[in-house]
């Protein structure tokens, strides 16, 4: 998965939560507001183990790094297959989780 080919745009919908529109070779796909900052987080500083660890350490580890590495594998094996994707991003603001249905 390549994180510079993905595109956020914001997403103004009727939903109580905020969500962003990732765009990826010509798909679109609705996802989570934290899960739009992680994914703008990576592409900007890399998804090296030193950067996973600065982001959960910046978001007192919610997600924790193991979420964030589970995260990273599923969501690219299933945009590579172009399968559904459903993303969990911990909430960084409370212990209540946040899912994301991502669509091809």
């Amino acid at each position: 998965m390549n994180l510079q080919q993905l595109t956020i745009h914001p997403f103004p919908t009727s939903s109580r939560h905020d969500t962003c529109l990732l765009e990826t070779e010509g798909h679109f796909f609705e996802i989570g507001k934290d899960t739009a900052e992680l994914l703008e987080y990576l592409q900007a500083n890399g998804r090296d183990e030193e950067s996973i660890v600065r982001y959960a350490e910046a978001h007192n580890g919610k997600p924790s790094k193991k979420e964030i590495v589970a995260f990273l594998e599923t969501f690219g094996k299933r945009l590579d297959a172009n399968t559904t994707v459903t993303a969990t991003v911990v909430n960084r603001s409370s212990t209540t989780r946040t899912s994301s249905r991502v669509q091809w």
